[in-house]
């Protein structure tokens, strides 16, 4: 059982976890704090199916584990029975930081081969920021008290995945080797 969260603000509503947590017929295991990108947020969803997990969706540029969402991850692991933590995020978040910008030139003789050359390297660049951004996030969020002190007594698995909205894939964050590979389905 897979239930998506709507949050509108930076402060997510502890009442909306509360009414997901009663209606669950089983103990939630997995909190996901999802950027709101519908592509992802489907593929997550398919994922998640069996699993008894509750999909928070925020917007990328409202993640901030030095207030509200600190607040409502610290509530969720203190009611619940939650053993999986998981933070995804995604190259299509906003934020001036990861916008993409208009790049025009004015050389004639360049060649078609080098504009796309400078295009790929382009969204490479913006990519790779995008995940350093990413990573920096999922390291906040560990250490959040209780999310450290359950991750560390390995009561709580924490993930960070990130979602490269061009390819449709997902990496996988690993916080100890501070280091991206993909995910692969068989």
């Amino acid at each position: 059982m897979a239930t998506t969260l709507l949050a509108t603000t930076a402060n997510p509503q502890i009442a909306e976890l509360e009414n997901v947590f009663g209606e669950a017929t089983k103990p939630i295991e997995w909190l996901v704090i999802a950027h709101n990108d519908s592509r992802m947020l489907q593929s997550l969803s398919s994922a998640l199916n069996g699993e008894s997990a509750a999909i928070l969706e925020v917007s990328q540029d409202n993640w901030n584990f030095h207030k509200e969402l600190s607040d409502t991850i610290d509530w969720a692991l203190q009611q619940g029975d939650i053993k999986n933590l998981v933070l995804v995020g995604s190259s299509q978040a906003g934020g001036a930081e990861s916008r993409a910008s208009l790049a025009t030139s004015t050389k004639e003789d360049e060649s078609n081969y080098s504009k796309l050359l400078a295009g790929v390297n382009r969204v490479n660049d913006e990519n790779r920021d995008a995940q350093e951004r990413f990573a920096s996030l999922v390291q906040q969020m560990s250490q959040i008290p209780v999310v450290h002190n359950r991750w560390s007594s390995d009561k709580l698995a924490v993930y960070g995945l990130f979602y490269r909205a061009e390819s449709g894939l997902f990496l996988a964050y690993d916080a100890a080797t501070d280091t991206f590979r993909p995910l692969v389905s068989n």
